[in-house]
């Protein structure tokens, strides 16, 4: 069955499926190598790239000890406790909201005193206020 399979491929789109080691890496091979137009999605190499995917981290999440007593935490009354999960807001953001795509351009120095909406990967040097207890910026801390 495979070899029919292998066979049906490399005849219509000459690809060996051999080099692709799940269904859908067989399937973006055959999009870049047949349909996707030349040119349409850069590939970034080196230091950028290494620091783009350092900048990405898991999703913020605060945890909160739900209770349903009423008026306070050592009260015998009790109230209907409604909860909310919400898991992977991903890929709705990635539907509803653009993404930098297209030609990466290289730019040194103020972006801001050339585009006031420039919209993409930047170096930046960011702090939080001292007095935050609980700072909001995500950071990694290797143990």
């Amino acid at each position: 069955m495979l070899t029919k399979f292998n066979e049906l491929i490399f005849n219509k789109w000459k690809v060996n499926i051999h080099k692709s080691l799940t269904l859908p890496s067989l399937t973006m091979k055959l999009f870049k190598t047949h349909y996707m137009p030349k040119d349409t999605v850069y590939q970034l190499h080196g230091l950028v790239e290494k620091n783009i995917r350092l900048s990405y981290t898991g999703g913020a999440v605060d945890v909160y000890i739900p209770h349903n007593r009423k008026d306070n935490f050592f009260s015998q009354e009790f109230e209907q406790l409604f909860v909310y999960d919400v898991n992977s807001l991903y890929p709705s953001q990635m539907a509803n909201f653009n993404m930098p795509v297209g030609k990466p351009i290289a730019f040194e120095g103020d972006i801001r005193k050339i585009d006031t909406n420039a919209y993409g990967f930047f170096y930046c040097k960011i702090t939080s206020p001292d007095y935050l207890e609980h700072p909001i910026l995500q950071r990694r801390i290797k143990l």
